[in-house]
């Protein structure tokens, strides 16, 4: 519906949401109490003719809420020529080229961070920006053949080959769909620095930690990833958990070992193995990177 669309372009423009929230009942509250704010660096290129119109799509009264003909016929639509940059940043290429996050949990942190930090170290502008120079349908999504039409007309990768791009596509297709959304997208693309500074590690565990035990349960993961619109089995819950318990360097393993066993709340669980804990949560990131 309208208010929906609103919502999805909001993010699109700025990056983040226009309602926050620790938890569902929060974020509701938010709708329901806050105005939408234009405020902020994420903001500053964006016409106040889009502005306008998303103000006009998020109106709290569905009575006076924009209709779709209403939204084609505002001026924004009628100003754009939606003509996609030429050419992708060299710099963004090679976070792609590079990009590596094997684990369910590691790609779906990724994503939440995009969506939801606020960080002027990520830059949404040229991140926007490189999705919508291959996404040239604007349909919000981007399949293999458009990934490889992109590459292999700027010659991105050294002695191209259509194993290398699709290689790439399936590292960014995290759910396996044939296609990469927008969040996927953006995932491949978050800088190194941002996703490993504690606060930002912290605030992406506590996403997942929903009552602020100290640790990340099944029954965590399951209402994160229900939250993502993607329900999980048993089997990939243990996978889960398993891919998190392994370690790829013992040393590292048995330092990660020895600190979740010393924490209090952990010694009280019946089953650690059961459990994801903070300092198994940051190294599982830091593999990503090394």
């Amino acid at each position: 519906d309208i208010w929906s669309l609103g919502i999805i372009l909001y993010i699109f423009l700025s990056g983040y949401p226009p309602f926050d929230g620790d938890n569902n009942l929060e974020i509701f509250k938010n709708v329901m109490q806050q105005e939408i704010s234009f405020k902020g660096e994420h903001w500053e290129n964006i016409s106040a003719e889009a502005c306008d119109l998303i103000s006009k799509m998020l109106e709290k009264d569905p009575k006076k809420r924009i209709s779709a003909s209403q939204c084609e016929d505002h001026p924004w639509f009628r100003m754009q020529k939606f003509s996609a940059p030429q050419q992708l940043d060299h710099n963004l290429v090679k976070k792609l080229r590079d990009f590596r996050a094997p684990k369910m949990i590691q790609q779906q942190t990724l994503m939440f961070m995009v969506n939801n930090l606020n960080n002027p170290d990520l830059d949404f502008k040229a991140m926007r920006q490189a999705f919508r120079t291959i996404d040239t349908q604007n349909s919000g999504i981007i399949t293999l053949e458009q990934l490889r039409k992109e590459f292999v007309h700027h010659n991105y990768i050294t002695c191209i080959d259509f194993a290398q791009i699709e290689n790439l596509f399936n590292k960014l297709d995290f759910n396996k769909q044939g296609r990469i959304n927008y969040s996927e997208f953006m995932a491949g693309l978050v800088d190194k620095q941002v996703v490993l500074k504690k606060a930002n590690l912290q605030f992406a565990f506590d996403n997942f930690d929903i009552d602020g035990k100290g640790y990340i349960t099944k029954s965590d993961l399951i209402e994160v990833f229900r939250r993502q619109g993607q329900v999980l089995s048993d089997d990939q819950l243990a996978q889960i958990i398993k891919q998190v318990k392994e370690q790829d360097d013992e040393e590292e393993a048995g330092k990660v070992e020895e600190q979740r066993c010393e924490s209090p709340r952990m010694k009280s669980l019946l089953n650690v193995n059961e459990v994801i804990s903070w300092e198994e949560f940051s190294q599982m990131m830091r593999q990503i990177y090394s």
